[in-house]
């Protein structure tokens, strides 16, 4: 009597299985410390985000709020993606719905299940930072040049294709963009 309940034949293909899901998710040992605590089994970087003029962007956007990080919340998954919520209180709306607040935007990356997500280039948002965003009709941003960091009063913003960011203060920015809508 054997002690093994399958067929040869049917314990390889067991043990192949379990080589092959060895491999891929054992295998992928991460190289540098997280702050996640669970250790990571996969990293994924993402590097094609689209770029846009200042018109387009404003042409395209289904919100565009200027306002102040509330909340970071746990990482989510929206089948093959990751992001993480991000709650922004408005401080002015030039787009989108007025009785939206706060704004529940969905910073693309993240850390879930061992899985690492990243889009470059990433903007690290931190609470009680100032913001202006140009979101989709899901609140994911537009790409790279749809997330301006406010530091003290001002906002940089590179046009498509061009060189250096420019400066402005954000009273300028939010007025430059208002003829555009």
């Amino acid at each position: 009597m054997a002690c093994f309940p399958l067929s040869h034949r049917k314990a390889g293909r067991v043990v192949a299985l379990f080589c092959c899901v060895l491999l891929l998710f054992g295998g992928c040992a991460p190289t540098e410390p997280y702050s996640d605590a669970s250790s990571l089994s996969q990293k994924v970087v993402i590097n094609e985000y689209p770029s846009h003029t200042l018109q387009e962007l404003t042409q395209t956007a289904d919100a565009i709020v200027y306002g102040e990080v509330t909340g970071i919340l746990p990482c989510e998954d929206a089948g093959s993606l990751l992001y993480t919520p991000v709650e922004i209180s408005v401080l002015k709306r030039l787009k989108g719905d007025p009785q939206e607040n706060p704004v529940l935007y969905r910073q693309q990356g993240g850390i879930r299940n061992g899985v690492q997500m990243t889009v470059q280039p990433s903007i690290d948002l931190q609470q009680g930072q100032r913001v202006i965003l140009f979101l989709d009709k899901n609140r994911y941003d537009l790409g790279p040049d749809s997330v301006l960091t406010e530091h003290d009063g001002t906002v940089a913003y590179r046009e498509k294709n061009s060189g250096d960011p420019v400066e402005y203060s954000t009273n300028d920015f939010l007025r430059k963009c208002e003829p555009l809508i």
